[in-house]
C-alpha cells in the first residue's frame, strides 16, 4: 500500500462505519487528510511525501457481498453505535431485531431503479426512498442509491443526506399558518412582488409556469404549489419562528438560522429524507410526529434483553390541522389547475 491509503486504514478504527469510504467517501478522505496532516506536523513524513499523498484519489474497490437491504443495515449499525458506542458494538456485539419488512425493500430498489431511469433525461442519476409505519415509526425499507454495490458513491445514504427539499416544505408551512388565525379558505394574492433584502440583491420570487393567479385560498395555492403564495405566507410569519416550527417537527439540521431567507418557503433549507419522514408523519398521526427507528429488539451478546423499543410520539399541531393539511393534499379539484 501508498502512504495514502495507510493513512486511511489508520484513520477508520476510531469509527469504521462512519469513517469508511463505502458509506461516505468524502468524510472518509477527509479523515485520510487529518492523519496526513498529524503525521507531518510530528515528522513522521517529510514536506513532499505530504504534498504527493495529501488529497491523492483513493481508488476503492466497491464491495462484491451480497447483503440484502445494505443501506438499511448500515444505518441500523449506525445508529447502535450512536446509542452504544462503537466499542461495545465492536467488542460485544449484540443481537437486533429490525423492522425491516424484505418484500417491501424489494419492491422499493426495483421502483427506485425505475423512476430514476425515468429521469435519465433531467440529469437525475441517483435517488432514495425510505418507508415507514407512520403510526409504530418502524422503518420497513430503506433505499439510499440505486446501487449500493456501484462503484464510487453507491453505498452512500442519500436518505439520510441533506439534499434541498423543493416545495415538499410547503405543506409543513402552511400547517404552521393554520395554527397561526390562518383558514383554507384565507386568500392570498398570487401577484408579483420583490423584497428588499439589506445589503444584498432583492427577491422576487417566481411561480414554476412563469404565470400569476390572482388571488387563491390557501387550498388551491397549496393544492397547486404555487410559489408566490407560500413565500407571502412565511414572510407573515417570520423565517425564524418557521425554523423554530421545523424543529419541532422533526428538522435537526436547521442550526443556523441566519443564513436563512424567504426562499425557505421553496425549500431554501436542507433537510434530509428522514426528516421530512418525520414531518409528514404527524399529518397521518393526527398531529403527532413519531421519530423512525429500524429497531423492534435489542439482545445483549447473552441473549438478554437491553430494549425494546416503542414509538416516540410527540405532539406538533392539532389533529385539525393535520386533518386539513391532509385533506388538502388528497384534494384532486384542488390541484387541478396545475396537476
Amino acid at each position: 500500500m501508498n502512504l495514502s491509503e495507510s493513512a486511511l486504514l489508520a484513520g477508520l478504527p476510531r469509527a469504521p462505519s462512519i469513517y469508511s469510504p463505502f458509506i461516505d467517501p468524502g468524510l472518509a478522505n477527509r479523515r485520510r487528510d487529518q492523519v496526513l496532516r498529524e503525521m507531518y506536523s510530528q515528522q513522521y513524513i517529510s514536506k513532499s511525501e505530504y504534498d504527493k499523498s495529501i488529497g491523492e484519489k483513493l481508488e476503492i474497490v466497491p464491495p462484491t457481498t451480497n447483503i440484502r437491504a445494505p443501506h438499511f443495515v448500515m444505518f441500523t449499525r449506525t445508529e447502535l453505535e450512536n446509542e452504544y458506542g462503537t466499542k461495545k458494538v465492536e467488542e460485544e456485539g449484540f443481537e437486533v431485531v429490525t423492522s425491516l419488512d424484505l418484500t417491501i425493500q424489494k419492491e422499493v430498489e426495483r421502483f427506485l431503479c425505475e423512476e430514476v431511469a425515468k429521469l435519465k433525461s433531467q440529469n437525475a442519476s441517483n435517488g432514495a426512498v425510505v418507508v415507514m409505519d407512520p403510526q409504530t415509526g418502524q422503518l420497513l425499507a430503506m433505499a439510499g442509491s440505486v446501487d449500493y454495490f456501484r462503484e464510487g458513491y453507491g453505498a452512500f445514504n442519500v436518505a439520510t443526506a441533506l439534499r434541498q427539499p423543493g416545495s415538499t416544505l410547503k405543506p409543513m408551512l402552511y400547517s404552521m399558518a393554520l395554527q397561526n388565525g390562518f383558514t383554507a379558505a384565507t386568500r392570498i394574492d398570487d401577484s408579483p412582488i420583490m423584497f428588499g433584502n439589506p445589503g444584498g440583491k432583492a427577491y422576487m420570487p417566481v411561480n414554476y409556469d412563469r404565470r400569476y393567479h390572482g388571488s387563491v385560498p390557501i387550498r388551491y395555492a397549496l393544492g397547486n404549489s404555487y410559489n408566490i403564495p407560500a413565500v407571502k405566507v412565511l414572510n407573515i410569519l417570520g423565517v425564524q419562528e418557521f425554523v423554530d416550527y421545523a424543529r419541532q417537527m422533526g428538522v435537526d439540521s436547521w442550526d443556523d438560522s441566519s443564513r436563512f431567507g424567504l426562499s425557505l418557503a421553496l425549500g431554501g433549507g436542507e433537510v434530509s429524507l428522514l426528516d421530512l419522514v418525520q414531518i409528514y408523519s404527524a399529518f397521518a398521526n393526527g398531529g403527532y410526529r413519531v421519530e423512525p427507528t429500524p429497531f423492534i429488539e435489542i439482545l445483549d451478546n447473552a441473549g438478554e434483553e437491553v430494549s425494546r423499543v416503542a414509538s416516540s410520539k410527540t405532539r406538533v399541531m392539532s389533529d385539525d390541522v393535520a386533518y386539513i393539511i391532509s385533506n388538502i393534499l388528497s384534494d384532486n379539484v384542488a390541484r387541478t389547475q396545475a396537476f
